[in-house]
């Protein structure tokens, strides 16, 4: 348990939703939005080695810096040649990805009024975490969340283009494409419950496992990770994390009446019914958080129409939110926080 950095975390998210509060009760006053954007973006860009790909992002500038072979898509490749000049480069790249990610979901949040609680749950369900580490991935991510209202007001011509120039940022977008036709499936509460419920059990038979692999072998993923382990099945197991990312799922099911998104909410549970059975395999895994991650807005949008009905998934994800701050190994490979400013940072 590294309580340092989850008394870290913990005052982050204090401070975070203190800052968006103030700037609610002012009528969003630019001033507020723009100190507590500032604060948010400076917290997570003088992160150093926070996330599991933080060293790879590293790795990824220096061989753009020295003309080596990179599998970067083109936006992100340009990005680093912006700052192939200096020997830290890579530090400026990951500040301006992490700024264009909030500038996004801070628009939405502002545009759904729902900046404090928009704020909360980003954190306590890991949104914000997610972002330090996945971090072109996350950029298409939120930018998705921001045009995601062209999806269920049905201007898919609009939708699509808006889409196209993820492509320069991560071919993942590819799969939110494909997401036009199912947006339009409407299930029952009931038959929802039992796709999730018995997914769930399913994967905890390891029947998932077998599936997962064949579908692995036919995708087209970067060569980088053909012949890794990347492509196995991960021994995941029983998981806090996962039982209470369903937990919330099926909250959310349950008072989506108040919430009053049923495209958003037919998208996010085809999420977790396909986070139940892909959570095994890690590539698999990241395409799914285009869809689970909707439980920040859906739990936000619940809060902000009823927050009688939201008060419990509220407290709830507080108190679980204390309890794995600082709980090793961390979900996105944040833990420890620490700084640009603690080390002497990685010179190539």
């Amino acid at each position: 348990m590294d309580f340092g950095s989850a008394i870290i975390y913990c005052i982050f998210l204090i401070v975070s939703c203190c800052l968006a509060w103030v700037t609610e009760k002012a009528h969003y006053n630019p001033i507020g939005i723009l100190f507590t954007y500032a604060f948010i973006v400076c917290f997570w860009s003088i992160r150093y080695k926070i996330g599991f790909d933080y060293v790879g992002y590293m790795d990824i500038f220096y061989d753009i810096k020295h003309n080596r072979n990179s599998y970067v898509e083109p936006g992100f490749w340009l990005l680093n040649r912006c700052f192939a000049f200096s020997s830290i480069g890579y530090v400026w790249v990951l500040t301006i990805m992490t700024a264009l990610s909030y500038f996004f979901l801070f628009k939405l949040f502002i545009r759904e009024r729902i900046l404090t609680y928009g704020i909360f749950f980003s954190i306590v369900f890991l949104l914000q975490f997610m972002l330090a580490n996945q971090v072109r991935q996350a950029f298409v991510l939120v930018y998705f969340f921001y045009i995601f209202h062209y999806l269920e007001e049905k201007r898919y011509w609009k939708y699509i283009l808006y889409l196209l120039p993820m492509f320069a940022f991560h071919f993942s977008v590819l799969a939110l494409f494909l997401i036009i036709p199912f947006a339009r499936i409407r299930f029952k509460k009931i038959t929802w419950i039992f796709f999730i419920v018995i997914t769930y059990i399913l994967y905890l038979l390891g029947v998932f496992k077998t599936i997962g692999t064949s579908i692995m072998t036919v995708l087209p993923f970067y060569e980088i990770y053909q012949g890794t382990e990347r492509m196995l099945a991960e021994d995941v197991g029983f998981s806090t994390v996962m039982l209470f990312k369903i937990f919330v799922a099926l909250y959310l099911l349950i008072f989506e009446n108040s919430i009053k998104r049923p495209v958003m909410m037919t998208v996010f549970l085809g999420g977790i019914v396909l986070y139940n059975v892909f959570i095994e395999f890690h590539l698999l895994g990241r395409i799914v958080n285009y869809f689970s991650y909707f439980n920040v807005i859906l739990a936000a949008l619940l809060c902000r129409n009823n927050i009688r009905n939201g008060s419990l998934i509220l407290l709830f994800s507080a108190i679980v939110f204390l309890l794995l701050a600082g709980k090793e190994p961390a979900y996105h490979g944040t833990l420890p926080y620490q700084t640009i400013f603690s080390f002497s940072i990685d010179r190539y």
